[in-house]
């Protein structure tokens, strides 16, 4: 196994601020074809317009892929899981009055999961679109 590693780097100065971070694994197991490994990154930019007010802008994305080994004495050993997931998302937040505080997220989400086994010719894609 190796350990997750990970990178954040942030920086604010007045009404702006930015943050970047980054995130990767990978997972080597004693079976043939158990490995995992995943990646992420995520990025934001905020503004703050007002003293009560403030709007952001989001992205990230997650990509990763796995062997899906089978069961013990009947092994796959060419059977690949991958996914990938890319967020965007505009968060705004306010203070309409004092002691009250509402936040409003518009956001969209692409998801592309996938599976394979060529030993058995059998391969499905996944894309999916989601909006919140």
């Amino acid at each position: 196994m190796r350990p997750a590693g990970g990178r954040l780097a942030a920086y604010g100065e007045g009404a702006i601020g930015v943050s970047v971070s980054g995130r990767g694994a990978t997972v080597d197991n004693d079976r043939p074809n158990s490995d995992w490994k995943q990646w992420s990154g995520a990025a934001r930019l905020d503004w703050a317009p007002a003293e009560h007010a403030r709007l952001g802008l989001e992205a990230s994305i997650l990509d990763g892929e796995s062997g899906v080994p089978g069961p013990v004495g009947a092994e796959t050993p060419h059977s690949r899981s991958t996914w990938r997931e890319e967020r965007f998302a505009l968060p705004a937040s306010f203070r309409p009055a004092e002691g009250h505080e509402a936040t409003v997220i518009v956001d969209t989400v692409r998801s592309t999961p996938s599976f394979s086994n060529p030993d058995f010719g059998y391969t499905d894609h996944t894309k999916i679109r989601s909006y919140q």
